[in-house]
């Protein structure tokens, strides 16, 4: 498990660093007339308890595909409700061949719960440290989230596939 974890987080920083040019060229073009959103945030608003998990489209079991060179295979995350604050766990991790370890890991919690796009903590491990990273959850679809994030000029967006 520490191997495969430490495979991921290499994998990680592969995706973000091979991805910045394309993502850095692909914002400058959109947006050539705005201003950076660091400069628009606005103070984080107090959420709101969730009182039932049917409450939220954002709750379930979401599937992360990964295909590269370095890992191919999936993430299975899944969002729920814990002391009434909505997080999103890792359940299990699934090789390209179908191979799956079981895995109960927090690694998101999100700290506006009706906001749009919701906002986030996104937890990553790089190097055997662990960072919490701010992030934004987008509802693509009801089946679709797009969870991206900036953390000190690396930019990486998941799309997460509801599987439940």
């Amino acid at each position: 498990m520490h191997n495969f974890k430490l495979f991921m987080i290499s994998l990680g920083v592969i995706v973000v660093l091979a991805g910045i040019p394309h993502v850095l060229a692909e914002q400058v073009k959109s947006n050539q007339n705005e201003v950076s959103p660091v400069t628009q945030q606005k103070p984080l608003e107090q959420s709101q308890p969730v009182k039932k998990e049917n409450d939220n489209p954002l709750f379930g079991k979401w599937k992360v595909n990964y295909n590269s060179e370095a890992f191919k295979g999936a993430v299975i995350n899944e969002i729920t409700l814990d002391n009434g604050k909505m997080i999103g766990i890792t359940v299990a991790y699934i090789d390209e061949y179908g191979n799956s370890e079981k895995a109960n890991d927090t690694i998101l919690e999100i700290t506006l719960e009706k906001a749009h796009p919701y906002k986030g903590i996104y937890q990553l491990e790089y190097e055997g440290e662990s960072y919490k990273v701010p992030c934004k959850i987008q509802s693509v679809s009801e089946t679709q989230l797009r969870l991206s994030y900036d953390y000190y000029g690396y930019a990486d967006t998941e799309i997460w596939n509801k599987i439940r």
